[in-house]
């Protein structure tokens, strides 16, 4: 097995697997719009496999018509193997976790839902009668296409979150691969920033969900790693580019907003520091890139958006826009303060969330060092509002600010090149008016490792500073890894307490009620069970007497049972860790 297993790595290319990755988001994505476009249901409802078969396509004839003298037969058709393996792999792995979180059992998974049902988003628009339809109808939906490219292959929505698992390699990947070029003495240094990298508290709390705020984390530091590649020389890095930008473009209206701002920053940095011919190329590529997103990829939402006649940006911004930010999303005190006030309060402030509240809570400030239990324990939510990148996030950015100034005062490399950079990351970070919201700024956990990283490279450094620097990744490495685990673990338990649930609703033989409250998951769990349901707009004061009331697990529905039912019982782990939570946050 070890044997096979060092074979398999000698004949595998972390910058191959990656490109193919993302390739294959890119290819479902526009195979899909050439669906929508020519309203052909035929090329929409099997985009996925269409997209398999041109990569494997496309592998072969560039093997044989451009790389056969360059590389074996047995390297190219390893790493394809290895990319097939892998992505029935990470369909498996997404099965096997159910979605708990709000927005991702709401309107992303409706939105998934509708286009399954054969909507065509570039020349439809959903009735108002279908819950979410505004946001639905106008929000970017890069992640919903693709989820649902997927679903109508196997079957089951748990594999719509697919695109999560798939970036999240492809971006370990590729950070592996630039970290071998500069840490060429110590692979497994190599190894550990790149999982520092990837895994910030954001992807590892929505991995397993359909929220996608970690996809733009992850589109950063592909995009990141794509420019460095390119400053030394690495022509294929565009690729990076260009496919980064594409699927960034159509994830999130900030992503737009994003992309032109990374994209000015590295044009304006190669017309500055490298030479203008380069700035002239990459300058081109990109727009050419955008133009095509923007106006093809993702006709819907933005051309769709201004042809009838709202804002590009609507409903976040012009005639009728939806405020989101009130109520659970953001406290009340936020109305009244700017975007460096809310920043500054919301990451100095105890890790906590809504746990069920209908304003948001007030932050709490804590000091940098002090950490208690229920901190870490809030991560088994997708959405932590204040504290979100972890309990030590704040004495993490206290330290990496501190070397950061010793950096810039000293005589060491590369420093008008991190200060550029850390400049420009800091720019698409308060360019959003909500930046104090972890979710919506996931490139902000990116700022610390970047500061470490570039003080590890230098040839000198003072013992002072270099305990200062290895203090401040160990800091890092328990906050980070702390959080995947207690995401995985609160995962398992909670996806075992709803499989549980169900398997219990599915002893009674009667047609159950279902009050589904927006929550069109439990529809779709109820179905997956064979569990006979009908779905009612309100509940009956009646049906509610004559019936077992029961709220399945991080869910607002509400199934009403034959009130001879025996009554479930959850696990006594999971009521422990709930009570924790919740006693920890009153």
């Amino acid at each position: 097995m070890c044997n096979l297993l060092s074979r398999i790595s000698k004949n595998c290319s972390l910058i191959l697997l990656s490109l193919y990755l993302i390739s294959l988001y890119v290819l479902v994505l526009c195979w899909s719009a050439f669906g929508f476009a020519l309203s052909s249901n035929v090329i929409v409802n099997n985009s996925f496999l269409i997209t398999i078969f041109s990569i494997i396509i496309i592998t072969i004839v560039a093997y044989y018509y451009l790389y056969q003298k360059i590389v074996s037969t047995k390297y190219i058709f390893t790493n394809l193997f290895i990319f097939l393996l892998l992505i029935v792999t990470l369909i498996l792995i997404s099965t096997a976790f159910w979605d708990n979180s709000y927005d991702g059992q709401t309107y992303h998974l409706q939105g998934i839902n509708e286009l399954n049902k054969g909507w065509n988003p570039f020349k439809e628009s959903l009735d108002k009668s279908i819950p979410n339809s505004v946001f639905i109808n106008h929000y970017a939906k890069s992640f919903e296409i693709f989820g649902s490219s997927i679903v109508k292959l196997t079957g089951d929505f748990e594999t719509a979150k697919l695109s999560n698992l798939i970036l999240l390699v492809a971006a370990w990947a590729l950070s592996i691969a630039y970290f071998k070029t500069i840490f060429q003495k110590s692979i497994l240094k190599s190894n550990i920033y790149a999982i520092l990298v990837v895994f910030n508290p954001i992807v590892s709390t929505q991995i397993f969900t359909h929220l996608f705020d970690c996809q733009v984390g992850l589109l950063f530091i592909i995009l990141l790693c794509s420019f460095l590649f390119y400053l030394q020389k690495k022509q294929w890095s565009i690729l990076f580019w260009i496919l980064s930008i594409i699927i960034l473009t159509g994830l999130k209206f900030t992503g737009l907003v994003y992309v032109s701002l990374l994209s000015f920053g590295a044009c304006l940095y190669l017309f500055l520091m490298v030479n203008k011919r380069n700035a002239y190329y990459w300058s081109g590529i990109t727009f050419i890139t955008i133009l095509c997103s923007v106006c093809f990829l993702s006709y819907n939402p933005y051309i769709t958006n201004i042809n009838s006649g709202n804002h590009i940006f609507y409903p976040l911004m012009g005639k009728n826009k939806v405020n989101i930010m009130i109520g659970t999303n953001s406290p009340r005190s936020f109305e009244r303060k700017n975007r460096f006030e809310k920043f500054i309060l919301a990451n100095t402030a105890s890790s906590s969330n809504i746990h069920g509240a209908l304003i948001a809570p007030e932050p709490k400030f804590k000091y940098p060092y002090k950490v208690e239990v229920k901190e870490w324990l809030v991560f088994k939510s997708a959405g932590v509002l204040f504290g979100g990148f972890g309990p030590l996030f704040f004495a993490i950015l206290i330290l990496s600010c501190a070397l950061l100034v010793y950096f810039i005062c000293s005589t060491y490399n590369y420093k008008k090149e991190l200060i550029y950079l850390l400049a420009l990351m800091g720019s698409s970070v308060f360019i959003n008016p909500e930046c104090w919201l972890p979710r919506y700024v996931p490139q902000l956990w990116l700022f610390p490792i970047i500061v470490i990283i570039t003080f590890d490279i230098q040839n000198k450094k003072k013992w002072l500073t270099r305990l200062l620097q290895k203090f401040t990744a160990s800091l890092i490495v328990v906050n980070s890894m702390c959080i995947l685990m207690i995401s995985i673990l609160s995962n398992i338990i909670i996806t075992q307490q709803q499989k549980n649930e169900y398997a219990w609703i599915s002893k009674t033989d009667a047609k159950v009620k279902v009050i589904s409250n927006t929550f069109i998951s439990n529809t779709f769990r109820l179905n997956k069970y064979g569990i006979s349901y009908q779905e009612i707009k309100q509940e009956d004061s009646s049906l509610r007497a004559s019936s077992l009331v029961f709220k399945p697990i991080s869910s607002s529905a509400v199934i009403l049972l034959p009130k001879n039912t025996p009554p479930y019982h959850a696990s006594g782990f999971f009521k422990y860790l709930e009570s924790k939570i919740k006693k920890g946050n009153e």
